[in-house]
């Protein structure tokens, strides 16, 4: 996965959702295109491919067609962005703690 779209899954894991304004000021130094307001940008797409988010409008008016006017859309982290993000901690942890355990020992070692 790419940092930037990690970067973005982090940030929802620890919230409840974030617009897609906020997004793309996140990733907006990241971007190539322009990006329009209240759209997604690629990362979120990615994302979204992966069922890792979901995308939904809060407020505006209905159009009659099924949708909204004017709504703001955000973005939520579904159980399989959850489960990505928590298999990767868990992945960092099971290797840091034998590499300082080794460490260590080493240490120990040299100076015993």
């Amino acid at each position: 996965m790419e940092k930037t779209a990690y970067k973005i899954l982090k940030k929802l894991y620890n919230s409840e959702s974030i617009s897609m304004d906020e997004i793309n000021q996140l990733t907006k130094k990241d971007d190539s295109k322009p990006i329009k307001p209240n759209q997604p940008n690629k990362y979120v797409t990615y994302l979204k491919m992966d069922k890792m988010v979901t995308i939904f409008d809060e407020g505006g008016t209905a159009d009659g067609a099924g949708g909204s006017v004017d709504a703001t859309e955000f973005v939520r982290i579904t159980l399989a962005g959850r489960d990505y993000i928590e298999k990767q901690r868990k992945e960092l942890f099971m290797f840091w703690i034998p590499y300082a355990i080794t460490t260590a020992i080493a240490v120990a070692a040299l100076l015993g």
